[in-house]
């Protein structure tokens, strides 16, 4: 497989005399270094290609709107699924041992991410947001998520890919694990459509590149003959993500009690 050659040559010279210490370090903390990537380098790229795409006549851009769409109402509770992506695409870092397999996902990450920027760039759909005034902590946390994310970046789901991608990497190493990450990642699937951050094909679009990415590189991984410690970490460590979770949205209560809406200085006056 090519990618699995080319992350040979770089074993290789990393670990080849006169590499160097930095290399050397470089390749005892490739997982870290190859997220520290994806977090860094390639991600960012949502946001100049959203925001960019936000300055264009969004009268003009089109919807991929259909009847279940208008079925779904805007219902607050889901912001709590549809936050925890940004910890769930992490839970793979603290589950999977084998560096073999992370790098199988990692480069599945890329796939859905390019993928999904091209999306974005050659045919960009705009989603259309109902007006509303929170009423409490979940509806504000709604809000507040629309005013940062343009309405746009919407086919196919970045949310839903990388959930899926991260739940198809753990269940490769976890038959426990791997099947509830599965059913975290439909629960956040469905709530991108409750917040009304995406449409239903959006959501069917990020599902079907996250498993096109599985097909290509991790249906094609084979763990034998490592045993489950080997394989991976103690499944304790995913405690640790989703108590990060817990103390952002602790500390987004705290935010929310000040009084902090960045909307209402943005709303002429009456």
């Amino acid at each position: 497989m090519a990618i699995e050659a080319t992350f040979r040559v770089i074993d290789e010279l990393s670990g080849a005399p006169g590499a160097g210490e930095s290399r050397s370090l470089l390749l005892r903390h490739q997982k870290f270094a190859l997220v520290l990537f994806i977090v860094v380098v390639v991600y960012p790229w949502y946001y100049i290609i959203g925001f960019k795409t936000a300055r264009l006549p969004l009268e003009n851009l089109p919807t991929l709107e259909l009847p279940i769409d208008r079925a779904w109402p805007l219902h607050g509770p889901w912001i709590l699924a549809y936050e925890l992506v940004y910890f769930f695409c992490f839970l793979p870092l603290c589950s999977i041992r084998d560096t073999r397999l992370f790098r199988r996902l990692f480069t599945g990450y890329l796939l859905v991410l390019l993928v999904s920027f091209v999306a974005f760039t050659v045919y960009p759909v705009k989603m259309i947001r109902p007006a509303f005034e929170p009423s409490g902590f979940l509806e504000w946390g709604v809000r507040l998520n629309h005013e940062w994310d343009p309405p746009v970046n919407c086919f196919p789901s970045v949310h839903v890919g990388t959930a899926y991608m991260a739940a198809l990497g753990i269940w490769r190493i976890d038959r426990i694990a791997g099947p509830l990450a599965y059913l975290g990642a439909t629960a956040i699937g469905f709530s991108t459509m409750f917040v009304k951050q995406h449409w239903a094909l959006d959501v069917v679009g990020g599902f079907a590149v996250a498993h096109l990415a599985w097909a290509l590189f991790l249906r094609g991984y084979d763990r034998a003959p490592l045993t489950d410690a080997e394989a991976r970490l103690p499944r304790r460590w995913y405690l640790v993500v989703f108590g990060i979770y817990a103390a952002v949205v602790l500390g987004f209560w705290f935010v929310y009690r000040s009084g902090f809406a960045p909307w209402q200085a943005s709303q002429p006056a009456v």
